[in-house]
C-alpha cells in the first residue's frame, strides 16, 4: 500500500547542481580557446549572465548537454583531461577542507566517492575490496552518457580531477602504481591518456574502472588533521544523503539482492510509488527495470570473472542462475566478454 512517506532523490530533471562544479570551469576555457557563447550553450537553456550568478542550479540534462557540446570541439580529449585539473578542490565549496585534510589516500578516496555529486553530478563512483587492491568503477547517475564520445568526455575529466588533487595532497605520483581501465576508444584518446596519466592503462576493456593496491591506501598525507577531516565527512554525508539520484537507488536494490532480484512492482512498493509511475519515471531516463538489472547483472558477472577469476560455474551458483548455459546465453546477451 502506497503512503505518503516518498523517500527523497535527484532525476535528471532536477536543478540542484553548481555551476562551479565543472560547467563554470568549461565555458571559461572554451570561451578563451575563442569558441562562441551561441555555440557551446546551445541547447542548454543557459545564457553567459547565469555564469555569473552564485545561486544558480541546473539540471544534469543542461550539464549533460553542456558537455556534449564541449565534445564537439577541436582537441575534446585534452580538454576533458585539462578540465579535470581544475575542478577539485574548487567544486566541493565548503566541503574543500575534508579532503584537503584528509588522513591518508584510502580516507581521500572515499571522500571523493562520497562527494562526487558535487565535483562529477553525472557519475557515481563505487568501491570494491578484492585480493588487495582497490577496484573504483562508475555508472551513469543520471542515464545522460549514451553517447560513448560524451561519456569519455565526463569520465576522462573525472580520472583527471582525481588523478590532479590526490597528487597535490600527497605531493607525490601515486597514481603511476595504480591500473586504469578504459573502454572502447579512438587512437587519438589513447594518446591522450598516454601522455596525461602515469599510470597502467588497459584499453578496448568492457568498462571504465581504476585498481589500486590496498598496500597505498595508508599512505599518510602531509596536511592530515583527524578532526577537520573527520568533521567534514560527517557534514559530507549528511548533505549527500539527500542527493541520491533515482536509478541509483534502483541499481543498490539490485545490487543488494543480486541472488534474488526484486520485481518491479516490489521496488515500486519500496520508494512509494505505484508501478505505472516507475516505469514512467525510467522512461524518462530513457531506460526500464529489466535494463537496469541486466546492467547490474552483466557489471556483476564481468567483476566476478575478470577480477576475481571466477569460472562460469561459480559465479552462476553466486548469482543464483538456473544453470550455467542460462549465464552463458546471458553473458552474450549482454556482450559480456
Amino acid at each position: 500500500m502506497l503512503t505518503n512517506n516518498t523517500p527523497e532523490w535527484l532525476e535528471a530533471t532536477d536543478a540542484f547542481i553548481s555551476i562551479q562544479c565543472g560547467a563554470a570551469q568549461l565555458v571559461d576555457m572554451l570561451c578563451q580557446a575563442g569558441e562562441h557563447p551561441d555555440v557551446l550553450l546551445s541547447k542548454t537553456r543557459l545564457f553567459m549572465d547565469d555564469f555569473e550568478d552564485i545561486e544558480k542550479r541546473i539540471t544534469p540534462q543542461q550539464l549533460a548537454q553542456l558537455y556534449f557540446n564541449a565534445t564537439l570541439s577541436e582537441g575534446h580529449d585534452a580538454l576533458a583531461l585539462k578540465l579535470g585539473q581544475r575542478i577539485l578542490p574548487t567544486a566541493l565549496g565548503t566541503f574543500s577542507n575534508g579532503l584537503i585534510h584528509a588522513p591518508d589516500l584510502g580516507s581521500a578516496i572515499h571522500y571523493l566517492v562520497n562527494s562526487s555529486a558535487l565535483w562529477s553530478p553525472l557519475l557515481s563512483l563505487h568501491i570494491k575490496h578484492h585480493d588487495k587492491q582497490l577496484y573504483l568503477t562508475f555508472t551513469d547517475r543520471f542515464g545522460l552518457l549514451a553517447d560513448q564520445t560524451l561519456k569519455q568526455f565526463v569520465i576522462a575529466y573525472s580520472l583527471s580531477a582525481i588523478d590532479s588533487i590526490i597528487s597535490w595532497i600527497s605531493e607525490q605520483q601515486l597514481v603511476k602504481n595504480w591500473v586504469l581501465d578504459i573502454e572502447d576508444c579512438n587512437q587519438q584518446t589513447a594518446l591522450e591518456f598516454n601522455a596525461w596519466f602515469p599510470a597502467k592503462i588497459q584499453f578496448q576493456q568492457a568498462y571504465f574502472a581504476v585498481s589500486i593496491p590496498e598496500r597505498l591506501l595508508a599512505h599518510p598525507f602531509n596536511q592530515a588533521s583527524h578532526i577537520l577531516f573527520t568533521l567534514d565527512h560527517k557534514r559530507l554525508v549528511k548533505q549527500t544523503a539527500s542527493q541520491v539520484s533515482l536509478l541509483n537507488i534502483i541499481r543498490s536494490k539490485i545490487i543488494d539482492n543480486i541472488q534474488t532480484i526484486p520485481a518491479a512492482n516490489d521496488i515500486a512498493d519500496q520508494l512509494f510509488i505505484s508501478t505505472a509511475t516507475l516505469k514512467r519515471k525510467l522512461k524518462k531516463h530513457k531506460t526500464n527495470y529489466q535494463t537496469i538489472v541486466d546492467e547490474m547483472r552483466a557489471r556483476e558477472v564481468y567483476f566476478l570473472q575478470k577480477k576475481q577469476q571466477l569460472s562460469d560455474i561459480e559465479t552462476a551458483q553466486k548469482l543464483n542462475f538456473y544453470d550455467v548455459s542460462n549465464l552463458r546465453r546471458a553473458k552474450r546477451r549482454w556482450a559480456v566478454p
